[in-house]
């Protein structure tokens, strides 16, 4: 038995799939709504006997590793990493070429894992000091935790703590003997040049931030209300090779699969704000680590959605930071709407603490450019022409990442509002300068396995044609000569893979075995004109592309003279 194999004997398809989606009993299998596609009737079914899945809506299947590609966004090997953590099956690893090269290795791993254990103790250390002081009411830290409507549930869920002052852990650490160097590493201790160490938190409210793997990796941490000095309100951990804040989102551990399923996520700027979100029940957000944004982030949040909103302060450096996502994220495909966050609110958290009882319907969004001419429209009007001029060369370079339509749409808007003659605008759109991300933008293999490009309706009417094209009743309608023309004319725009039609019913037994089991019903003759009518209709609309190559031409023309 290879690892792929011990991994899924370990591992229950069903438990696997309703991580990602409401799973439902139907029958001998389980039925889900598809999280490719936004439907009211289930469409995804899950063989527990045979461990596998079929999307009905889109023609995906698989096993468990197909499944967290698709819904991911990552590689197989990826998947095979995280299925394998999840097993309890170690993987083995390439062994370095010498003695000395694999001691460096476990060094370092050694080293790596210390460190993810040092931070975890840490963060349920304040934690647990948190959990004390709440037990007094009127202490100020449960005030505030009180005020901020931080509920026992919602402390839990993101292991929010207390770091006392008056260098509570260097002391605690002393009395217990334990080494502070690790401590130093991971960056909740300091340490001088005469090699004293001391507290890096002090007084201050804890919130631990962790990686997609939900290791912690650094912390948040906020000043409390009755602090009048002249500390800044937040504190966070400094780079280090666990806490890399251009590879985070806050939230995102907790968020992913809320965020699976509503198809879109919430970008806030701050930690809280993103706990005030969670405290309400929404749970599709997440938070930068800064107001600047790497392509490295982006991919990141690419493997779960690619409809974002933006729920960015209300204030100048909130605004800008949006006009910076919005462009660099509709750069890399992401559709990116504004939430309203109405002008009396500083911030989102502000804004649903006023609303008391909130939903996500409730939020209302628009599109960015809208939000960006409505903020800046005193300057887009202003009658001092150099104030003019930068805000409408800022929003051409702004419309100048959108799509075709949506420029046109944009500058005719312009034009009307601010008189400035339509060439003089559309010179300015289409001169603007490309955005350079900070990192290496996101690469085509980075793209889903599953390229939007492929028509899922031509897919599933064919995989349906073969599922029941050995059926008798079928051969008067629909040969098995017409159902391999039909089979080699898809295989040019479709995922098919493989090279003749018995090698895909061979390869794809099960995914059609599960096809044939949920149309089973439907197997007489009137079902396989329906079906034959259906396939004609889907190739009919890639006319185009058979038209311009010779052969297909020919294949599909014998196809529809059949």
């Amino acid at each position: 038995m290879n690892v792929w194999e011990e991994i899924k004997s370990k591992l229950d398809i069903v438990d696997v799939l309703s991580e990602y989606v409401r799973v439902l009993p139907a029958g001998q299998n389980f039925r889900a709504l598809s999280p490719f596609k936004r439907e009211k009737t289930p469409s995804l079914m899950i063989s527990p006997q045979k461990q596998i899945w079929h999307d009905f809506s889109t023609g995906r299947g698989g096993d468990i590793f197909g499944f967290v590609c698709e819904i991911e966004n990552i590689t197989r090997a990826e998947a095979l990493k995280k299925l394998a953590k999840k097993a309890n099956v170690e993987l083995k690893k390439e062994r370095p070429k010498t003695e000395q090269e694999q001691q460096i290795v476990e060094e370092q791993q050694t080293r790596a894992e210390a460190g993810y254990t040092t931070l975890e103790w840490t963060a349920s250390f304040y934690h647990q000091i948190l959990l004390k002081l709440l037990k007094t009411p009127d202490h100020p830290v449960t005030q505030y935790c009180k005020a901020r409507g931080l509920s026992d549930q919602i402390i839990a869920t993101f292991q929010i703590g207390y770091a006392p002052g008056n260098q509570f852990l260097t002391i605690f650490l002393q009395k217990k003997a334990a080494t502070s160097d690790i401590f130093v590493d991971v960056g909740v201790l300091k340490k001088n040049e005469f090699g004293t160490t001391r507290d890096k938190f002090s007084d201050r409210l804890m919130i631990p931030i962790s990686d997609k793997e939900s290791r912690v990796v650094g912390f948040t941490a906020r000043v409390l209300p009755y602090d009048k000095t002249e500390r800044p309100k937040y504190l966070n951990s400094a780079q280090s090779e666990w806490f890399d804040k251009s590879n985070l989102w806050f939230g995102l551990n907790l968020a992913r699969r809320s965020i699976i399923q509503e198809k879109k996520a919430i970008l806030v700027e701050g930690n809280m704000d993103v706990i005030a979100l969670f405290a309400k029940g929404i749970e599709i957000v997440v938070a930068s680590q800064g107001t600047s944004f790497t392509a490295s982030q982006l991919k990141l949040l690419s493997r779960v959605t690619q409809t974002v909103l933006l729920a960015f302060d209300n204030d100048s450096a909130g605004v800008e930071a949006g006009k910076k996502l919005f462009m660099q994220a509709t750069e890399l495909g992401f559709a990116v709407q504004k939430l309203v966050i109405p002008q009396q609110y500083k911030d989102i958290d502000e804004y649903v603490q006023a609303l008391g009882t909130v939903t996500l319907d409730m939020l209302k969004t628009q599109h960015y450019l809208d939000f960006w001419i409505e903020t800046h429209a005193t300057e887009l009007l202003s009658s001092d022409s150099l104030i003019q001029k930068t805000a409408v060369e800022t929003l051409a370079k702004i419309i100048a990442v959108t799509d075709a339509v949506t420029r046109d749409q944009y500058i005719e808007r312009v034009v009307v509002m601010t008189r400035i003659s339509q060439n003089t605008i559309r010179h300015l759109v289409q001169s603007s300068k490309t955005i350079t991300l900070p990192n290496t933008a996101i690469a085509v293999q980075d793209t889903p396995n599953f390229s939007p490009k492929h028509d899922e309706q031509l897919l599933v009417i064919v995989q349906k044609l073969i599922a029941f094209s050995h059926q008798p009743a079928f051969n008067d309608i629909i040969s098995q000569v017409l159902v391999e023309k039909i089979y080699q004319l898809c295989q040019t725009i479709l995922p098919l893979h493989q090279e003749t039609l018995t090698s895909y019913i061979e390869y794809n037994s099960d995914q059609l075995a599960l096809i044939w089991q949920d149309g089973i019903e439907q197997k007489n003759e009137q079902f396989a004109l329906v079906l034959k009518q259906s396939v004609l209709r889907a190739l009919d609309s890639h006319v185009n592309i058979w038209m311009l190559n010779p052969a297909l031409r020919d294949t599909y023309l014998e196809i529809k003279s059949s």
